[in-house]
């Protein structure tokens, strides 16, 4: 049985997602399918272990860039569109949309999703990626304007 959503609702869910969008902008956008939280939880640890020694080559972080300037169009459109939804089924075929959209986009750059989290995931502790990337992405801006 399919509940309609409710104004009240609606908003209160639209600041739910609105803000767990907002972090998914700076997080790892993608889950690997067909893990189970206990090998999520090990393989996460095994990643942050290795990220400390990583090293991304310019090539790379200019893929991740890009994917990232593209990546920021889905999700705001995926906001928009989020406003309009009606139901609950709705908002799930809207989330798969934005996901596979969001893969094809990263996958489409020459990146595999685990390397554009693991890039994601640095970020959030290394600054000074972080501001190679946004050079990058200013760039990269630059160039399209």
């Amino acid at each position: 049985m399919m509940k309609r959503i409710t104004v009240k609702n609606r908003k209160v869910l639209f600041g739910i997602i609105f803000a767990g969008a907002v972090t998914m902008m700076t997080a790892p956008v993608f889950a690997e399918p067909g893990l189970e939280a206990q090998e999520q939880g090990a393989a996460q640890e095994s990643t942050q272990q290795d990220q400390a020694a990583m090293d991304f080559d310019e090539q790379t972080l200019e893929k991740y860039a890009a994917a990232q300037v593209q990546l920021e169009v889905i999700q705001n459109d995926f906001m928009e569109k989020l406003q309009e939804a009606q139901d609950q089924e709705k908002l799930m075929e809207l989330h798969r949309d934005k996901n596979n959209k969001m893969a094809k986009v990263v996958q489409g750059e020459g990146l595999d999703v685990e390397t554009y989290n693991t890039i994601a995931s640095q970020i959030m502790v290394d600054t000074q990626l972080k501001n190679k990337v946004e050079l990058q992405k200013i760039k990269l801006l630059q160039v399209n304007n």
